[in-house]
């Protein structure tokens, strides 16, 4: 039950993590 609550909260923030570094990359490349 646990495990699956970190998976969870995990998931969520790689997504975060990969849409700010995407910003970030379309701020570079401008």
């Amino acid at each position: 039950m646990t495990s699956g609550v970190l998976k969870g909260t995990n998931q969520k923030a790689i997504e975060e993590v990969t849409s700010l570094a995407e910003e970030i990359v379309d701020l570079i490349s401008v």
